[in-house]
């Protein structure tokens, strides 16, 4: 039995503590007993506090949010009005720390979380999520347990939403303080290579790779939302003599990238061997002549944030 309990109160609230013997002993014992309590940190909570409640909910700022779970049982709302139709994508992860920063708290205050979130329309438009707004609640979990959330929903126009965010706490405690980041944001529709056509492997328009350093090339782009089967990417490499290097598709979380090499329409080789959030690497050993590097997701989900294609050479 832990002979300390760590918990946060909140302002305004009252509390009342029990004490009784070990319930699993079934010992009754005769001893005084003691208590005390210490103030560790005064106002742990994030700055969007108080967003616990499902009515009058404030809305949701723009850009990345950096939030925490400070006190027990804690979940974060938000609120966004829709003044078009898109598609929006969520990355809901644990803010990196190092262990400097976790040597200031104690162990059981920055316990791991796994989140989630949910999306709820707020069909009346009066800021709560009422019991018959509970059959519109879309769960977006997919990747939590790596501690890296994601997903997206679909946003109609003149249409609000209710944003949920929650954590299961990995510790003895329901709370953390450690923080997590949150970003809901319209996704990426506009295609880079929408007008250019594939046939037989070849690309009528690839897109270029810009020279980024001595034996470098890079590119940056999206897997776009909304095109049937995953969106794809082909990039033009040109060598003007023999090479050999690697072609390394870096992206979010949220992306299991695929990699493949082409020349005259014959696939030269493929790289598919690392899992969600890594880098995909590709090694190549080439002939001058004209390439064409495709990229995609294995699962044709799309990107939430921008990925990049670097081509490293000598």
């Amino acid at each position: 039995m832990n002979p300390a309990l760590y918990t946060g109160l909140k302002k305004g609230e009252n509390y009342y503590i029990k004490i009784n013997a070990d319930m699993y002993n079934g010992n009754m014992s005769f001893d005084p007993y003691q208590f005390s309590s210490k103030l560790l940190f005064k106002n742990p909570q994030d700055a969007y506090e108080d967003n616990d409640k499902l009515e009058h909910v404030a809305n949701m700022p723009s850009g990345l949010i950096e939030g925490n779970f400070a006190m027990p049982y804690d979940q974060d709302v938000f609120y966004i009005r829709s003044d078009k139709s898109q598609i929006y994508g969520v990355t809901f992860k644990r803010k990196n720390v190092d262990e400097k920063w976790l040597s200031k708290y104690p162990k059981d205050l920055v316990s791991p979380f796994f989140g989630m979130l949910a999306i709820a329309e707020d069909t009346n438009k009066n800021r709560k999520l009422d019991d018959s707004e509970y059959d519109r609640v879309q769960i977006i979990d997919h990747g939590a347990f790596s501690g890296s959330t994601f997903g997206s929903f679909k946003m109609e126009k003149n249409k609000n939403y209710i944003v949920i965010v929650t954590g299961y706490v990995d510790g003895p405690i329901p709370l953390t303080l450690w923080p997590y980041q949150l970003k809901v944001a319209p996704v990426n529709q506009l295609d880079e290579d929408r007008h250019s056509v594939v046939k037989n492997n070849t690309p009528s328009k690839p897109l270029p790779l810009k020279t980024a350093g001595k034996n470098q090339l890079k590119a940056t782009g999206y897997l776009n939302a909304g095109v049937p089967y995953g969106d794809e990417d082909w990039y033009v490499l040109k060598l003007s003599k023999n090479a050999s290097g690697k072609i390394e598709l870096g992206a979010g979380t949220e992306v299991d990238g695929v990699i493949s090499l082409y020349k005259d329409g014959k696939l030269v080789s493929r790289a598919d061997y690392y899992p969600e959030g890594d880098k995909e690497i590709l090694p190549f050993n080439l002939k001058k002549g004209t390439y064409y590097i495709k990229v995609r997701d294995t699962n044709g989900n799309t990107t939430l944030d921008p990925y990049t294609v670097t081509v490293k050479y000598q």
